[in-house]
């Protein structure tokens, strides 16, 4: 949003990433105009793949993990999602989230606990997130 409006970022090559500069332009046919030149935050920051909107973020950090393990992702509106943890064998091992939630950007943290809150062994985990329109798996390293 721009002074409370909603822009289109078009963009050839690579997308900005947070901080950098740039520039509106009136139209694409005209020069900037002298001092418009702002800083990219973004709030719901999404692309266009195959004409329709997805996600653009579902990120673990710290891989590996040794404690805990931070789960970020994005939504453009609001929509039931599931976020599960499974074992290399495909066994569920802790469901973090089976609910709705709204538009935003939302940070989820496993602490390597179980559905019985027990301790998992160090190993290789599967973190699974699922939307209506998009499902993702990433690879969790989880070393005690």
């Amino acid at each position: 949003m721009l002074c409370g409006e909603t822009i289109r970022l078009l963009a050839s090559g690579t997308l900005p990433q947070i901080g950098d500069r740039w520039i509106i332009y009136p139209s694409e046919y005209s020069p900037p105009i002298k001092g418009n030149i702002y800083r990219f935050t973004p709030t719901n920051y999404v692309t266009e793949s195959k004409s329709r909107l997805t996600p653009i973020s579902f990120n673990l950090y710290p891989i590996p993990c040794t404690k805990n393990l931070m789960i970020t992702y994005s939504l453009l509106k609001m929509e039931k999602i599931k976020l599960v943890i499974y074992d290399i064998l495909g066994r569920q091992v802790k469901c973090l989230k089976d609910g709705f939630e709204k538009s935003s950007i939302h940070s989820v943290l496993w602490n390597g606990l179980d559905e019985k809150n027990r301790k998992v062994s160090a190993g290789i985990y599967f973190c699974r997130f699922e939307t209506a329109d998009y499902k993702a798996t990433k690879k969790i390293i989880l070393i005690r």
